[in-house]
């Protein structure tokens, strides 16, 4: 399943988000958490980053940081799936069947979309990477991937045309990964409204 929750600033959607990802997990199915933030070294942001550290805390995720490329995530649960044995002994060599068997018991949370595609305009020297598709197969392989966004384009406040540009761009994005989602959320004031 692919999902999208959307939502303006502080409408309650990464609480949402994880609170989804928790439905969706069985006993033995796994959790990630793919967070996006870049870590610039000024208050706020180490504010923000706390602040979604300590939601997910005790709740059994494991988190990649992963600013950029998000088609690296993919590999990057395989890898941690292949990692450990029941035992926590290192195998030398995974089964295709076990990989697959691993990421279709996997619930992924991308938070968020906003924050990656920033990062892939401003932090990758004018070379930005691909989204839209390694979502897509990212959510063709595991149990559930759930994307959060920003419902930006709705305040009415005039922009500088960069700003304009970015803001038109990852409303295309979200257009289409909504388009992709099996189901899409908007959080208004803490309450979930299915959208589709």
């Amino acid at each position: 399943m692919y999902y999208l929750v959307t939502g303006g600033a502080g409408s309650g959607k990464s609480e949402y988000a994880e609170e989804l990802a928790l439905s969706l997990v069985d006993k033995d199915d796994h959790l990630y958490y793919i967070a996006t933030m870049y870590p610039y070294d000024d208050e706020e942001t180490r504010k923000r980053i706390e602040r979604h550290r300590n939601l997910r805390a005790g709740k059994g995720f494991v988190t990649i940081e992963r600013p950029v490329e998000i088609s690296k995530v993919l590999d990057e649960i395989k890898i941690s799936g292949s990692v450990a044995t029941k035992d926590n002994s290192v195998q030398d060599s995974i089964s295709l069947s076990y990989i697959c068997r691993y990421l279709k018991s996997s619930v992924v949370l991308l938070e968020d979309l906003t924050n990656l595609y920033a990062n892939e305009c401003y932090q990758t020297n004018g070379h930005p990477h691909e989204i839209i598709e390694p979502l897509r197969e990212l959510s063709a392989n595991v149990k559930a991937l759930i994307v959060v966004t920003n419902e930006l384009y709705c305040d009415g406040n005039q922009y500088p045309e960069e700003t304009v540009g970015f803001l038109r761009e990852l409303a295309l994005i979200n257009r289409s990964i909504a388009k992709d989602a099996d189901k899409v959320f908007e959080v208004v004031a803490g309450i979930p409204v299915g959208v589709k």
